[in-house]
Order: structure tokens, then sequence, then C-alpha cells
């Protein structure tokens, strides 16, 4: 059910034990969700739920989602800015494996037993703009994909991410977005050793890159996308020919990356000259020419 705006309630759906998938979302005048909607779907696998009355102060429906603890492997909540909390009842979910919470403005912490979903694969947390705390994550031992961001302005760091290193041995792909206050990007991710992909997005203060990136012995791909400051440290285009920046070299060992959404092609055998900025080392010739 999407976009069903004149829908104000959701009855129970009896009869309906075998449906493996709901997504009910813009029912933008819904203002409850039955408790018995979701009690009857025994086979329930992935549940997509969202953007309802915006009036809502809390999320419908969600406060008997415990009775899908069994089944639900996925569920992707998106919210709205007077929603201020979701219920703990989340933390029974033990089969889910992919949990997605989507602009919960409103909402400044995220319960605390959510980090007690120890078969959760992948965790996703995007436009969350108020949010101060983030749940533990250092019991997420399956955790191979987590992206996240941007959090509460009024934060200098990411919170929580010192639980991060618990999961230096099964954290695969990681995506950061971040804010204007973040000038660095966070020490404790050097030790993900695991790490195959690293996506960075929106880090507008960064000047420059860590030293450490080259500990990173598993990394394959890295994205940076709408880092300005980074962009123009890591590539100079001149007459149209790309050439290596200050940062290239941090960066150089790394199989494949991507800068705002263009591949930037490489050379194992690049040498950058930093001080000789003035007539830099080529990456490669303008696509005209390959």
């Amino acid at each position: 059910m999407s976009g069903c705006c004149k829908l104000m309630a959701i009855p129970s759906m009896n009869g309906l034990s075998s449906l493996q998938f709901l997504r009910i979302e813009e029912c933008f005048n819904t203002r409850s969700i039955s408790g018995e909607c979701l009690r009857y779907l025994v086979g329930l696998k992935k549940l997509e739920m969202g953007y309802f009355c915006d009036e809502l102060e809390e999320f419908p429906g969600l406060a008997h989602i415990h009775q899908l603890n069994s089944s639900l492997e996925s569920l992707i909540l998106r919210g709205w800015d007077k929603v201020k909390s979701l219920p703990d009842q989340l933390q029974h979910l033990t089969a889910l494996k992919e949990l997605t919470l989507l602009n919960f403005n409103g909402v400044e912490a995220f319960p605390e037993g959510l980090g007690k979903l120890t078969s959760l694969q992948r965790l996703h947390i995007f436009e969350c703009r108020n949010l101060k705390q983030l749940f533990p994550l250092r019991a997420l031992k399956s955790l191979t994909e987590l992206r996240m961001g941007p959090f509460s302005s009024d934060l200098e760091e990411f919170p929580r991410l010192d639980c991060i290193l618990c999961l230096r041995a099964s954290l695969k792909d990681l995506k950061l977005i971040g804010w204007d206050k973040i000038k660095f990007l966070p020490d404790q991710l050097q030790h993900l050793t695991a790490l195959e992909s690293l996506a960075l997005e929106k880090f507008n203060k960064v000047e420059v890159l860590p030293d450490w990136l080259g500990n990173l012995s598993s990394l394959q791909g890295l994205y940076i996308r709408e880092c300005p400051n980074l962009k123009k440290r890591c590539i100079k285009y001149i007459e149209g020919k790309q050439y290596a920046g200050e940062e290239w070299s941090k960066i150089s060992h790394i199989s494949k990356i991507w800068i705002d959404s263009e591949f930037i092609k490489w050379h194992e055998k690049l040498y950058i000259n930093v001080e000789d900025i003035q007539k830099p080392s080529p990456i490669i010739n303008s696509y005209k020419d390959t």
C-alpha cells in the first residue's frame, strides 16, 4: 500500500499468513494501524513502513512488531519530524538481518536495545539530523555493512564509533555521510582491516586524508562524493586532463576510486611530488584521448 492518501486506518490482516513482503508508506492521513495488523503475518520477511500523518508523535503499529520476532528479516522505517522515539519492542526482532532507519529528524537517541540485534548484517541510519547518541554496536558481530549520517549538527564527531572496533573482523562495507562540524575522518576506521569498500560523502570541512588509509589492507573501493576540499586535493584538472593532487599518494594503492561519481583511473607506478605542485604528475589523459 503506497500513496493511499485518504486511508485513515489500517485494519487487521487476518488470513494473510503466507504474506512475505508488506509495504505501507506515503499514506499521509493514516493515524492508526490495528494491533492485529501484524499479528497474523507469521510468514512476513520484509516490512517497509513510513511517511504517515505528520501530526503523529508516535510511529503507528510498532508496539506490536515483536509478534514478528521469528520471521522478520528486513525492516525499513521512514519517519517524520514529530516522531521523538521508537519503541523498545524492536529489540525483540531476533531474526532481523537488515535494518534501515530514515528521516527521523525528531529523534535524539534510538533505543539502546537495538544493539542486541545480533543477527543484523546490514544497518543503515540516514538523515536523522537531531540524533546525538547511537545505540552500542559492539554486539553486532555479524554486521558486514554499515551506512549512516548525517546526524546532529552540534556533534563534532560520529557518536559511539569506539564500538566499531568490535566489528573489525566482520565489517566489509562502510558509508559515512558527514556534516560541517566534522573536520577529520574518524581515527577508529584505521582498525577495520576487513573493510573492502569505504564511501565518504558531504565532509565539506575535511581537507586532508589520514595517513592510516594505507593500513586498510583489504580496501578495494573508495567513493568520495560532495567533499569539495578532498576532491581538489586528490585530483586536479588542467586542460581537460587529470593530475595527481597533494593527497593522491594516500589513496593511489586502492584499485577502484570514484570521486563525485567519476571513475578515477590510476597508474601503479605513479609518483607524486607534493612540493612541485605547479608541475603535477599526470594520472591519465582526458577521456577523449583514451
